[in-house]
């Protein structure tokens, strides 16, 4: 007992001063980190190698002293760094005085004049740029013919990445080392980009264009730092990329790297150009000259991702809320989407100025399911399988698709003739209680269909097959009914609310297909929205508080989008919230995971309260993740980056032999998913035709949710990525075969965890959950018809 005591002692003492980053990482940050923050250039940690002279033979026949030989630099050349910041103040030599000619000539309004100096820098920066980038190729080149066909000569592979061979002015190991991964593609789409931005930056650095938006000497003040960003992100054209701490993908095309900060400085500058001609965007020029400086600061702390990274995001923040859709798998998915959307909101403006509101109440209603299926994004995700069944088999369900599209635009067309000769407020009462009851008890029964009672305890109910497949049952039908009432409800009041306004607002309609989509793309989560509007936001809107001095009515659509928008928020703040209490419970209560000073730090959060809550609103705001500054708890804001968490999409994204064992588990394990766990084939057919597509034992898959599934040793993590009307669309990520003792460690955790209920008898009391604050919470168990890997050796005949 002393001498577990001891070790026990020695181990916790050994944690407590060890450092929080080992010396190798040091040491990579002191190297990388310099770079980001310069933008790319790199003056600190270089290794260079210089040819030597050949040292004279040696009298051994066997020797290889008479061999040219290699000595080992610490740092560069001069002339490395030389080359370097000649190609870093480059731009501002030629961009300069373009921009003080423009503000100081005498003629500088001459439009001839301003058009020969726009022309005159783009062809300048576009002839510089393509002739270091294609006399760089053609060095590298050349070097590569003259060495032996056996490639001797060659830079060995297995050698530091910042390690180059400088054994001349002009040479090979120069050439790389100015500009890696040249080639014509490269040095072609950088050229453009570089003459593109030094044609921006001379007509936004222009002394009279800036300080006419920030005045005073503050303003030549914010010009002269202006040049820094520029600077930068011209770097990564003129020679490379510098390392981005932002980094969503490893596999992107390199030439897409060095776009990334240009494209940040390119969307400042045409919004700028855009200012003088769109009305309501110098509000927005005016924020973007004051912020522009602050770019060098979010690329280096990694707070802003690069650059497509954030308009994929973007693109997906407005497909999700604005227009009801939902995060999809691919890029293409989005765009394609994104499409279908605009298109059906431009039309619907069209269909509700030109020909009637209640026309265009059940357009909208009709396109509105057709969006929330598949059929409107390129049809299922994997091929067609060969044969005819297949084929026909689609051709159906595209027939049923439009005979119910048809359908429901007939019915919503009806309903707009009901509101039409009726007081639509006096069907309020009736909808408000249903949608508020219907509300209450699907979230009773979710809840008793879960192991434990609002994660803490015990439900007794959960070991009783019968009555868990009734309540499956419940909610399947509430998953199936539920868009019913919510569209009448939408049909009704929407059209009250259209017919009463002189003229069609566009930003409306965008709103009203919103509506109309999510009550098919996300019943459940309409749901709740329904129930607090007609429970609380309504009450507002009604005509005797607007006499009460409550201001303007808001509209029905407005309304759904601001209560949807609030839910979202505050099921994300509450899983952030989870998620750091967890950590500093973790911290507090785990010695292994101590560290030197954790009273300091904690300290210095509770002192730093009010900055830490903008940080959690800002990331909630932005649906972007808190990181743990060096898994310590003390959370930073993460860039902002799309839903799924593995950009890299596709059958399998490594080449190992476990890929194996894992393609013939996954098609069986997400067959199980979506259709065998509700009660049978029957139970499955109707969901997937009636448009449940979710597994109801594991409650509302919503796109983001995370699911990890263990039998004996495998694991494998499953994320719902994209949801709809009749489709789910998962990835899944599986564990390597070969197991370690990290794998070990985490598996008897799991194996801890699902054992609590696993081993519950029926009719047993309620018993405290012994993990509450655990990131995993059992769900239900599901059975796959599938291969497994087995240690058991069949020794005996009578075994096989």
């Amino acid at each position: 007992e002393l001498a577990v005591r001891t070790n026990a002692d020695a181990v916790w003492l050994a944690r407590m001063t060890a450092p929080l980053l080992s010396e190798y990482k040091v040491r990579h940050v002191l190297l990388k980190f310099p770079q980001t923050l310069l933008g790319g250039v790199q003056l600190l940690g270089l290794h260079g190698r210089k040819h030597a002279d050949p040292t004279p033979p040696s009298s051994e026949p066997d020797s290889d002293s008479d061999l040219p030989r290699t000595a080992t630099v610490r740092r560069a050349p001069p002339y490395a760094y030389g080359y370097q910041l000649l190609l870093f103040a480059a731009p501002v030599a030629l961009c300069l005085p373009c921009s003080l000619l423009l503000r100081f000539a005498p003629s500088a309004t001459d439009r001839t004049l301003r058009a020969a100096i726009y022309s005159g820098c783009a062809v300048a920066s576009f002839s510089c740029v393509l002739a270091l980038r294609l006399w760089a190729w053609l060095v590298v080149k050349a070097a590569r013919r003259r060495t032996a066909p056996d490639g001797a000569g060659d830079e060995v592979v297995l050698t530091d990445e910042e390690t180059f061979d400088f054994d001349g002015v002009a040479a090979k190991g120069t050439c790389q080392f100015l500009f890696p991964n040249s080639s014509l593609t490269v040095a072609l789409v950088t050229a453009l980009a570089a003459s593109a931005m030094c044609v921006g930056a001379v007509h936004y650095l222009e002394p009279g264009n800036f300080t006419s938006r920030i005045h005073g000497v503050i303003g030549y003040i914010w010009l002269a730092l202006s040049w820094i960003p520029f600077l930068l992100s011209m770097f990564s054209l003129m020679s490379h990329p510098p390392p981005e701490p932002a980094n969503y993908s490893e596999d992107l095309p390199w030439w897409l790297s060095c776009l990334s900060r240009p494209l940040y400085c390119g969307y400042v500058f045409v919004v700028d150009l855009l200012a003088r001609w769109v009305w309501g965007l110098e509000t927005a020029d005016v924020v973007l000259h004051w912020g522009f400086v602050f770019l060098p600061v979010g690329w280096s702390l990694g707070a802003l991702p690069l650059f497509h990274v954030l308009a994929e995001w973007g693109c997906e923040q407005v497909y999700y809320h604005l227009l009801g859709g939902t995060p999809t798998l691919t890029t293409f998915r989005l765009a394609w989407g994104l499409t279908v959307a605009g298109g059906v909101a431009v039309g619907t403006y069209f269909v509700f100025e030109y020909v009637s509101v209640g026309a265009g109440i059940s357009v909208v209603c009709a396109l509105a399911f057709l969006q929330s299926g598949d059929i409107l994004m390129l049809g299922a995700l994997q091929p067609l399988p060969a044969g005819s069944r297949s084929r026909v088999l689609l051709a159906a369900r595209a027939v049923v698709e439009l005979v119910a599209t048809a359908l429901i635009g007939g019915c919503a067309y009806g309903l707009t003739e009901l509101a039409k000769a009726s007081n639509a407020d006096y069907y309020m009462p009736c909808f408000g209680f249903l949608f508020i009851l219907s509300a209450i008890v699907e979230q009773a029964l979710t809840q008793l269909r879960q192991p434990y009672l609002l994660r803490f305890v015990r439900n007794p109910l959960f070991s009783w097959p019968r009555l868990q497949l009734w309540i499956d049952r419940c909610l399947l039908f509430f998953y199936m009914v539920i868009p019913l009432p919510a569209t009448a409800f939408l049909c009704i009041y929407l059209y009250d609310e259209q017919s009463e306004e002189d003229h069609v607002i566009w930003w409306q309609c965008v709103l009203v297909n919103r509506a109309m989509r999510w009550s098919w793309q996300e019943p459940m989560m309409m749901l709740m929205d329904l129930a607090v509007e007609c429970a609380i936001t309504a009450p507002a809107r009604q005509s005797w508080l607007q006499g009460a001095g409550w201001g303007p009515q808001c509209p029905l659509s407005l309304a759904l989008l601001i209560v949807s928008l609030g839910r979202s928020w505050a099921y994300d703040l509450a899983e952030k919230l989870h998620f750091i209490v967890i950590s500093v419970y973790v911290v507090l209560t785990e010695w292994k995971l101590r560290f030197r000073f954790y009273r300091v730090v904690l300290a210095a959060e509770l002192a730093l309260l009010p900055l830490a809550a903008c940080v959690i609103l800002a990331a909630v705001v932005l649906s972007a993740p808190l990181v743990p500054f060096l898994g310590i708890p003390l959370f930073l804001l993460g860039f902002p980056r799309p839903q799924r968490s593995w950009y890299r999409i596709g059958s399998h994204t490594n080449g190992s032999a476990d890929v194996v064992y894992y393609a013939q588990l996954l098609p069986r394990l997400l067959h199980t998913l979506q259709h065998d766990a509700v009660g049978g084939a029957a139970w499955a057919l109707v969901k997937q035709q009636l448009g449940a597509p979710m597994n109801v034992t594991l409650g509302y898959a919503t796109p983001g949710t995370m699911y990890l599934m263990r039998y004996e040793t495998r694991t494998v993590i499953v994320q719902v990525v994209e949801r709809g009307r009749g489709y789910l669309v998962f990835v899944t990520k599986g564990l390597e075969l070969t197991p370690t003792s990290c794998h070990n460690e985490e598996g008897l955790v799991i194996d801890e965890i699902f054992d609590q209920y696993e081993n519950a008898e029926p009719g047993r009391r309620l018993v405290l959950n012994k993990y509450p604050l655990h990131c995993m919470t059992p769900v239900t168990d599901l059975v796959v018809h599938t291969y497994s890997i087995s240690k058991m050796s069949l020794v005996r005949k009578e075994n096989v």
